[in-house]
């Protein structure tokens, strides 16, 4: 009876360490999709001379996509505001579905309606680099950081189920 519930609870660890590991990875891919999605936008903005609310609905990313939609949407509808506030309103609203990011991200995140509307201002190929300079310099950062972190929630978790079958035995 002790072997099978020590095998349940290593099990459950390792669980839970898998589950921070994919937390970290979701991080990571958010950020690589939020970056072909700017790419894009600046590419529409900058190359093309499209207007931001349809170069916005243009993007068929399935991550940032409703993002952008709902950005557009209140463009739109309040053209008088400005994109960086519009912006941070529609990403308080996605706070729930973007659980997995830090405050630190959300920061970031909040920077790039700045960036944008930085971008609408003085539509050039430097003015569009700068953010996603810093957007390159944030996602090297996470691959580094989900590397080491995924290997000590993996390992955390295995050690710590071990540890605690052991005091059960």
């Amino acid at each position: 009876m002790k072997l099978i519930m020590c095998a349940a609870v290593i099990a459950v660890c390792a669980a839970l360490g898998r589950q921070f590991s994919a937390r970290m990875i979701q991080r990571l891919l958010f950020f690589r999709e939020y970056q072909s999605a700017l790419t894009y936008l600046s590419d529409k903005v900058v190359g093309l001379n499209i207007e931001l609310c349809k170069a916005l609905k243009a993007c068929d990313n399935d991550c940032v996509q409703p993002f952008f939609d709902a950005c557009a949407a209140a463009l739109r509808e309040t053209p008088q505001l400005s994109l960086k506030s519009i912006w941070r309103e529609c990403l308080s609203d996605f706070r729930s579905r973007l659980s997995f990011l830090t405050k630190e991200d959300m920061r970031f995140l909040n920077d790039g309606g700045a960036a944008a509307e930085a971008l609408c201002a003085n539509p050039s190929e430097r003015q569009a680099a700068l953010y996603l300079k810093r957007l390159g310099a944030h996602l090297d950062f996470l691959e580094t950081e989900k590397n080491k972190k995924c290997r000590i929630y993996n390992m955390a978790g295995l050690l710590g189920g071990l540890m605690i079958a052991l005091l059960v035995i």
